[in-house]
């Protein structure tokens, strides 16, 4: 979503999502030991698949 809304010209928005994102997997990582597969969007809890590394490992490169 970040990478479209940027190439829509949207780019401090698709920044401020990425850098979200990336803020919430890197908390869960120090308070859980791993990431989840999703996070509830109003406490950022993670709800299922911990330990999962798909699309969220792509976190560390939203930003750019």
């Amino acid at each position: 979503m970040a990478h479209g809304m940027a190439g829509y010209g949207f780019k401090q928005e698709a920044k401020e999502i990425a850098l979200d994102v990336a803020e919430v997997n890197r908390r869960s990582v120090q308070r859980n030991g791993g990431m989840f597969a999703n996070y509830q969007p109003e406490t950022g809890k993670g709800l299922w698949a911990k330990d999962l590394f798909s699309w969220n490992i792509l976190a560390d490169i939203l930003p750019e």
